[in-house]
């Protein structure tokens, strides 16, 4: 079940919501209240919640630290989603989702605000591609393609 939420901080305008999980038995996150930022998010939690191919899944579950080249400090990631998809053995997924755009490095090498933040995403997950690797799990982007 979806219900908007009302408080975005006036930080952007995205679609933002409460989701509840139809399977709570898969939603393996100690934090319950499930708050989407985006329609993707929202489409991607509802993908998991009805594949049954999908063990577990958490949102946002915790940090990781990572150095952000756009501004030269180390700054706290929080990766929207840990999936764990059944199989012989089970495998771990860290998902990030996006926008296709906000993937892409920008066309105008002008544009100084949409140049940090590629930056400061790819700084993100060049950290999170490496820690999955060192804990032998992998990490996918996710864009509405």
């Amino acid at each position: 079940m979806i219900r908007p939420h009302s408080g975005n901080n006036g930080k952007y305008h995205a679609k933002q919501g409460y989701y509840f999980p139809l399977h709570p038995e898969k939603y393996a996150s100690e934090n319950k209240t499930i708050i989407y930022k985006s329609s993707l998010e929202q489409r991607f939690m509802l993908y998991l919640d009805k594949n049954p191919g999908v063990r577990w899944w958490k949102y946002e579950p915790y940090p990781l630290k990572y150095f952000d080249a756009s501004t030269n400090k180390v700054r706290k990631y929080y990766i929207d989603f840990i999936v764990c998809v059944k199989g012989n053995p089970d495998r771990i997924f860290y998902c990030e989702v996006k926008s296709k755009k906000e993937t892409l490095k920008p066309k105008n090498p002008k544009n100084i605000q949409e140049n940090l933040l590629y930056l400061k995403n790819l700084s993100k997950w060049t950290a999170a591609t490496k820690y999955c690797r060192e804990k032998g799990y992998e990490f996918k982007l996710i864009t509405e393609d």
